[in-house]
This record gives C-alpha cells, structure tokens and sequence, in this order.
C-alpha cells in the first residue's frame, strides 16, 4: 500500500506517430535519373537466424559520412559499380528517399559530411586545396566556413568534421601538417582556435563533439609512436588529457563514454578498443587485441558500440553500453558504424551497397542517459481543442508531456492519436482499456532527454 505522499515515477517506452509531409519533386528510380533531385531507394529484406530481426540491403548507396537522431542520413550514392563522389544527399533509409542537397564541380570529391537537425556540414577538396561549406536548413543558405591547401601528405580524412547542434569542430593545418583544433559556432559566427601543435612530428586527430564535450588525439609521427586524448569542456572551459594505460586515438563521443582505439609502443600491430567514463574516469576494454589484431574505427550511438577488425572472418559486432554484452551479427561484412538512429555495414557477399538496421530493434541493448534526465512542465495547450494534427512538427519529449498530462486528465482519446497502430507487448485496444481501467496517473516525473527517430516511429 503505497502512502498518498508517495511520488510515482512513471517510466514508459512509447512509440509515437508523426506525421511528415513533403513538398520535394516526385521520386524517380535510379535508373531513370543522372542523380539529381530525388530518387527512391530499393530496401531488400534480409534474414539472419542470430539477430533479433530483419534487416535491409541497400544498394544504391555508396557511403555514409554521418547520421541524426532524425533518422537521416548524410552520404553517397552509386548506380551499380559507378560512385557519384560529388553529389552529397540526406537519406532516409525508413521512408525509402535519397534529396540532393549538395554538388560540387568535377575536380572536387565530398570527403566528409555532418548532418543535424538545423546544419548540414561538408569537406570538398581537389587535389590541391579543401573547402569546408555549410548549409542553414531553415534558409537554404550555403556558406564557406574555411579553406586551405591540400596535398596527400595530410590523409585522406584531413581535414575531419564532427557537428553538435550549431557548434562545429575541425582540424586545420600550417604547412600541410594538422596542427589546429577549431570551433566554430555556425549561428553567431564566432571562431576559437582551441588547441594548437606546430611541434614538428605531431598532429591532431579528427574531433568528436556531443553536448558540452569535445575530444580529440594529438599524436606523433617518431618511433614512439605516442597518442593522447584529450577532452575539453565547453561550459567549464577545462581542458584535460585523459589518462589511459597505453598510447590512446581515434576517440568518438557519445553522452557520457568516449570509446577509442588503444595500443602499445612496443606492440602497434596489435591495436584494441576501449570504453572510457567520464563521470567517474574509469576506462575498459571491449575488445582486447591477440598478437597484431587490430581493431579500428569505432563509432557510438545511444550507448551502442561498433568497431571493425582485420579478420578475413569478419561479422559485424556491437557492444551495449549499459548492459555491457557483444552481440554477434552472423554474416560477413566490414566498414561497420553506428550513426544517429542505425547500425550500418557493408556486406561482403554484395560488395556495393550498404546493409543496415534501425537501433528501435535493439532496444534492450540501448542506453537513453545521452542527455541529463529533467522533469517535464506541464505543456501550455488547451486539451478541449487538441486534435491529432496539433503533432505535427512536436519532438519525442513534447509529445509525450502531452501525452502525461492527457494521461492525468483522463483524456484517453488523446492518448489514443499518440500511441502507435502497431502491436507492440498487446494491441493500442488492451493498452488503451488497461490504462483507463488502472485509475493511476503520474504525480511527478522525468525522462530521458534523448530520442531517435526511424521514419513514423520515435
């Protein structure tokens, strides 16, 4: 028997319908068109027997720089075995639509792109200078944020992007060697040259950026091969060199954990993947290297982690966060990233193309404290006069203050434009008589700030 104080914490994993509407030129097929505009995308289902669902084979696409927790996509496409390395388009694997929102000449190639909700950020380099553009979403404005001179001593993934909302961090150089960390804040914008290294040998590595934290290596070409991270936040304005074990790069951040590559001196053949806390500072492995195994490139998305190996064996593998356990995609493939709201790889077998998975299907696997948790206010709308458009353009968070505070008042026809058709644990019919039959509404409450989008669902 619970006292009348008793707070009752209310947690509810809710699938949302949002409505979306279009005003882009009729999809055409990819066959029909020179990649222009928009195309349609073909999904082909696929099975595996180990995973706990379905799959889709893409064959259109050729890459994919980055994705949002809008469910979008930022990256290439292909008509069969011919790359369009020039022609940069947002994707939306659930609604089954690539749009064009970039090209550049033919002397130039897209080499990196970051996609949010309100910029699309991009590299485009010739072989003798780089240009860094963005795009304001809102007013369709494209702009130059830098530019400078490129030549093949510098990578091929120099200079690298990573995007946060309207912050923008990226490594740029003196004399061909990387030697700057810059953000830039693409809505005022201001510039600050946060990190420099001019020390002939050294280098600064491609930045990640969530929230307030931005990380980043600075390593060194010599025979000691060292690397540090380093980890700067933008609130408290403190810099830190994380402490690791052994020689630490490649850093990627999401929430609360930095996952990044880890190696020796002695040994750099062998290379392992490690998870760092923030919070509380502490770091493990999640992949621990045998003799000159080498585990590289890992990507984070709502607490699931993936890297890729140098197996001629190789599966696609992801490690949870919060629960801390591997899973085992059983069929092979390589190049294997978490973006935004999917998992995405290449499958061996097709060789083009790209295999993928909505993260909504490993939902035990997920960890939602990307963002601090906070208690929603009641919302000011006026229920007698809510009716189901009245979704139209609100976030996961809105829509389900709404849907409490409709809860509370026992509006359950409200309820009922939120919840999803689709069968779920029982149907939208079970859980709509349950909820009404129960009696108990939340007195107080607070959720998870973060959310993905795949398509209609959130």
């Amino acid at each position: 028997m619970f006292r009348k104080t008793s707070i009752v914490i209310l947690v509810a994993l809710v699938i949302l319908i949002f409505i979306y509407t279009s005003n882009s030129k009729e999809i055409q097929s990819l066959e029909d068109i020179n990649l222009d505009d928009s195309i349609s995308l073909n999904l082909i289902s696929k099975k595996t027997d180990t995973f706990p669902s379905d799959y889709w084979y893409i064959p259109e696409i050729n890459q994919v720089f980055d994705g949002n927790e809008d469910g979008e996509l930022l990256g290439l496409l292909q008509r069969k075995d011919k790359p369009f390395l020039n022609k940069l388009y947002i994707i939306n694997p659930a609604f089954k639509t690539a749009n064009k929102v970039a090209e550049t000449p033919s002397t130039y190639q897209i080499a990196d792109a970051e996609i949010g909700k309100e910029w699309i950020v991009w590299v485009e380099k010739s072989i003798t200078e780089w240009k860094i553009k963005a795009l304001d979403r809102s007013s369709n404005v494209i702009k130059t944020i830098d530019q400078g001179e490129y030549s093949e001593i510098q990578g091929n993934d120099y200079p690298s992007l990573d995007l946060f909302n309207e912050i923008l961090v990226f490594n740029s150089s003196i004399d061909k060697i990387n030697s700057h960390l810059i953000i830039k804040n693409l809505r005022s914008g201001s510039t600050d040259v946060k990190y420099s290294s001019e020390e002939k040998g050294k280098y600064i590595g491609p930045p990640s950026i969530y929230g307030n934290y931005i990380t980043w290596h600075v390593g060194e070409w010599t025979k000691n091969m060292r690397s540090d991270i380093f980890l700067y936040d933008l609130v408290s304005k403190n810099l830190l060199k994380i402490d690791t074990l052994d020689q630490a790069m490649m850093p990627k951040i999401w929430g609360n954990y930095i996952v990044f590559t880890d190696y020796n001196s002695s040994s750099i053949e062998s290379k392992n993947i490690k998870l760092y806390e923030i919070s509380s500072g502490s770091e493990r492995y999640i992949a621990k290297a045998s003799d000159k195994e080498e585990f590289w490139g890992p990507s984070i998305s709502h607490g699931i982690i993936s890297w890729n190996y140098n197996s001629l064996n190789f599966k696609p593998i992801i490690y949870s966060a919060s629960t801390q356990e591997k899973r085992i995609i059983e069929m092979s493939g390589q190049q294997v990233k978490v973006l935004g709201s999917w998992l995405l790889w290449r499958s061996k077998e097709a060789g083009t193309g790209i295999c993928i998975i909505g993260l909504s299907n490993l939902y035990f696997l997920l960890d939602l404290r990307g963002n601090p948790s906070f208690t929603i206010a009641s919302p000011t709308i006026d229920l007698q006069q809510f009716s189901e458009k009245d979704l139209i353009g609100l976030n996961p968070n809105e829509v389900l203050s709404i849907y409490l505070e409709a809860y509370k008042n026992h509006r359950f026809d409200i309820i009922s434009y939120i919840v999803n058709e689709q069968e779920g644990l029982v149907t939208k019919k079970i859980y709509l008589d349950d909820i009404k039959a129960s009696g108990i509404f939340p007195i107080s409450f607070s959720i998870s700030s973060d959310y993905l989008i795949e398509g209609n669902k959130a």
